[in-house]
């Protein structure tokens, strides 16, 4: 059987060989970019006859507080990378790169203060598909 243990702790692991710091929980306001958060993970079965297998969704959120675009875009083909070596121990493992958001976004915890002081930065949403059989 796969465990998902493993899978999320590949991921972890491949993730922490970047040059950021990585989490997979955050208190708000707790820690300054640039930093990788790993999202949600969702699990499918892939099996066939004779063979197990699971199709998983592995989110990744990146945040930049850079003034411009060139960190996060960099950021992202860190983890591109490191992502499409993505390697589980005993299994064959295929990554597909989904969906990828960069959304310039402002800190809600100041919203209420004037606006010269919102502190914004960048968001990037990165998704992959994981092949584990």
């Amino acid at each position: 059987m796969i465990n998902i243990i493993d899978i999320q702790q590949a991921i972890w692991d491949t993730l922490n060989s970047s040059e950021y710091t990585v989490v997979d929980y955050i208190e708000f306001n707790t820690i300054e970019p640039p930093y990788i958060r790993m999202g949600d993970l969702y699990v499918d079965d892939d099996s066939i006859k004779n063979k197990e297998g699971l199709r998983c969704e592995q989110y990744v959120n990146l945040y930049s507080t850079y003034k411009g675009k060139k960190e996060i875009l960099n950021m992202i083909d860190d983890v591109n990378e490191l992502m499409m070596n993505l390697q589980i121990d005993g299994y064959k493992v295929y990554v597909a790169r989904g969906t990828q958001h960069i959304l310039q976004d402002t800190d809600r915890k100041t919203i209420f203060t004037n606006r010269d002081s919102q502190v914004k930065y960048y968001h990037a949403l990165l998704k992959y598909e994981i092949y584990i059989g």
